[in-house]
């Protein structure tokens, strides 16, 4: 039974050398994925209602053409070159496909681009962040109710929306990243 043990590790001593020649012999190689340029166009903010001080929702386009929002509100807004890549986020990704101008746009925003622009903007920054912390369910802007969006995002399946969107940022850790479908 001793010698049976003996050759095992012996084995196994062989095989783990091997495995660490190969290792060292053959390079790995890195998938290289090349990030996307964009440009992220900043046209104002919206300010949120019953807050006091607070600095708004930005409104950003990527490339003047697909609406993208916060997902830190305590950062500054970006704007100019950003880059873009695929994330993986089932709760963004829901966000961004039941949000403003989503494909599955939720229609509890009752046509208020504000309304929807300030509920997906706050959403996956609470979800990213936990800021803004006052915000809570009683936030309404024109017939549109906060709470309701969030519960209607969060009651949805992935089917539709998927698990991933597309994250921009500058790289520079002062400016938000923003989040679209």
């Amino acid at each position: 039974m001793n010698r049976v043990m003996k050759m095992k590790k012996r084995i196994l001593a062989v095989l783990m050398a091997t495995l660490m020649i190969f290792g060292i012999a053959i390079p790995t190689t890195a998938i290289d994925v090349d990030a996307a340029t964009v440009n992220i166009d900043f046209s104002g903010r919206i300010q949120i209602p019953n807050t006091v001080q607070d600095r708004g929702v930005g409104k950003f386009l990527i490339d003047g053409k697909t609406r993208a929002f916060c997902m830190n509100h305590d950062k500054e807004s970006p704007e100019g070159p950003a880059t873009s890549s695929i994330q993986t986020d089932p709760y963004i990704a829901k966000a961004v496909y039941y949000g403003w101008q989503g494909p599955g746009q939720w229609s509890g925003f009752n046509g208020s681009s504000d309304a929807g622009i300030v509920f997906t903007s706050i959403l996956i920054s609470q979800h990213e962040t936990g800021e803004p912390s006052y915000i809570g369910d009683w936030l309404t802007m024109d017939g549109a109710n906060y709470g309701e969006f969030k519960d209607f995002v969060e009651s949805q399946s992935t089917a539709q929306s998927g698990t991933t969107y597309t994250r921009y940022s500058t790289g520079d850790n002062d400016y938000q990243m923003l989040a679209s479908v």
